[in-house]
């Protein structure tokens, strides 16, 4: 799993996660747990991390899925922010010969 995000409005950045999933119940439910380092840009110095973690169903064509996740970001100290949620649907794409 690969995710990165870049938002200079708000001079931070985020590494590539880091992260793992297994499948669950059945075939179609997955759960999944990644991390961010995050840095500032104008300093260039370490910022904290971020934790997401969540739940991913595929549909029974195994072609759509749906994922219910939460983050939390923490500073440099350690101590957590408030928690995010956010849901993200998708389609699988194939490259046909």
């Amino acid at each position: 799993m690969l995710v990165s995000f870049r938002n200079v409005s708000l001079v931070l950045e985020r590494t590539a996660a880091h992260g793992l999933w297994r499948r669950d119940l059945g075939w179609s439910d997955y759960s999944f747990k990644y991390v961010f380092i995050r840095r500032n840009l104008t300093t260039g110095l370490f910022a904290g991390k971020q934790e997401s973690f969540g739940t991913l169903v595929l549909s029974e064509s195994g072609d759509e899925f749906t994922t219910d996740s939460d983050s939390i970001g923490y500073s440099v100290d350690g101590i957590p922010g408030p928690l995010n949620c956010a849901n993200a649907v998708g389609t699988r794409f194939k490259l046909e010969p």
